[in-house]
């Protein structure tokens, strides 16, 4: 599974204290982020109705690409938007009902 980018996108003194903090402390940052994820399978047709001749008539493959973006905000007691392992479990299992089907 491919590992994210990720931008930051910091909006100043619009955040809450997290619990236990002393309003003294100043502006408190809230974090706005995109992970960016990319997924590859392949998957492979026949088209039959093709003439022989076509270079699509015979059994061929596609390989393609999902791109998948999640944006929130970060948690404030674990300090993620989502966990890459629950986002690696979701992607496998789209890749195993679509890769070479």
């Amino acid at each position: 599974m491919s590992r994210p980018l990720l931008q930051p996108d910091f909006d100043s003194g619009i955040g809450t204290l997290p619990s236990g903090l002393d309003a003294g402390v100043g502006p408190v940052l809230s974090c706005r982020m995109d992970l960016f994820f990319r997924f590859d399978f392949a998957a492979a047709r026949f088209l039959p109705q093709l003439p022989a001749s076509h270079r699509c008539s015979r059994v061929h493959g596609h390989t393609f690409h999902i791109e998948l973006t999640i944006r929130g905000e970060l948690g404030e007691d674990s300090g993620w938007i989502v966990d890459f392992d629950d986002v690696d479990r979701a992607m496998l299992e789209l890749k195993e009902a679509l890769d070479h089907r």
